[in-house]
């Protein structure tokens, strides 16, 4: 599971497949720390490359996860898709 997205990289590569590689979930503040790993494409992640980069310092409220517990990956990539700059991603 994946978010979709063209999304321009510093080393000339557009990388297209973001994945959810760290999920902290901070429960007394209410909030997870999220940071998507970018690759090429689906075949490079499940082949073992390495990913180009990741994006850190995303943040969701357990309140726009719809989690009151440790929320799912697929609470997550919805969360992030309904985001200003995830709008167009697809499902991976």
């Amino acid at each position: 599971m994946a978010l979709c997205k063209p999304v321009a990289t510093p080393f000339g590569v557009t990388a297209t497949y973001h994945h959810v590689a760290v999920l902290q979930t901070h429960f007394r503040e209410g909030v997870c720390d999220i940071v998507l790993a970018s690759y090429v494409d689906e075949a490079a992640r499940r082949t073992g490359c390495q990913p180009l980069g990741t994006l850190p310092g995303l943040r969701l409220t357990l309140v726009e996860l719809g989690a009151s517990a440790e929320p799912s990956r697929a609470a997550v990539y919805a969360a992030l898709s309904g985001r200003p700059e995830w709008e167009g991603a697809t499902a991976g």
